[in-house]
């Protein structure tokens, strides 16, 4: 049995030996897919996390506590020795 020379692939009908891959690139592409599929996931936990309420509420806290340091001029060393010793 012989291979055809021509082959459909994505609608288009081209040279058989145009359809050949080496494992190499189905590795780069295996890679990419599953990177693709890391970084959908990791975005979506980053926006549940941006709609998370604990998470708002210390970012809001992070960026007073820094307003008060600046405008104290007090650095985070002093201010954690203010709260270790009360």
């Amino acid at each position: 049995m012989s291979w055809p020379s021509t082959a459909m692939f994505l609608g288009v009908e081209l040279p058989a030996n145009h359809l050949i891959f080496n494992r190499q690139d189905m590795t780069k592409l295996a890679e990419f897919r599953a990177a693709e599929r890391k970084l959908a996931e990791q975005l979506a936990h980053l926006e549940a996390l941006q709609q998370d309420t604990q998470l708002q509420s210390e970012l809001a806290f992070n960026d007073e506590l820094k307003t008060l340091m600046k405008d104290y001029n007090m650095p985070a060393r002093t201010v954690l020795a203010i709260l270790r010793s009360a």
